[in-house]
């Protein structure tokens, strides 16, 4: 979780489930986004088992070569669609438990714009041609 940015983060909770993050801040600073969820997989523990992620991914860049990687395919999401609330399960974290650090898309044609894919052979060798952003699945 401490960069570089443009990493994957992955760490095992309660014993039994892995949590997939991807490093956003620059190197030596404890900053990522934790992937809870898309369309279909609406938890982050359903999202890594469906994607066959796991602690091996950890330290990966979100590439092509890692299997998992997110493309900017230019979808355009309007900030009235980005819905705001405070994180779960934080609060140990004091004040900043309160903050509205946790963001949603709201609307099932975002989700699904946004949304998780498993990588296929073909999804490895061309980007899709919509011009909309997704995140690929792992295999």
């Amino acid at each position: 979780m401490h960069g570089p940015p443009g990493r994957f983060y992955v760490y095992f909770i309660s014993g039994m489930h892995e949590m997939l993050n991807l490093v956003t801040g620059p190197a030596g600073e404890p900053s990522a986004v934790l992937i809870r969820g898309v369309e279909g997989l609406p938890r982050p523990t359903l999202l890594t088992k469906a994607l066959g992620i796991n602690l091996a991914l950890t330290g990966k860049r979100a590439a092509r070569a890692s299997g998992l990687w997110v493309e900017d395919r230019g979808e355009k999401i309007a900030p009235r669609a980005i819905k705001k609330t405070p994180r779960i399960g934080v609060g140990y974290a004091g004040a900043w438990a309160k903050k509205p650090l946790r963001f949603l898309l709201g609307g099932a044609a975002q989700l699904k714009a946004a949304g998780l894919r498993r990588a296929t052979n073909a999804s490895r060798r061309s980007p899709p041609r919509s011009g909309r952003s997704r995140v690929m699945g792992h295999n």
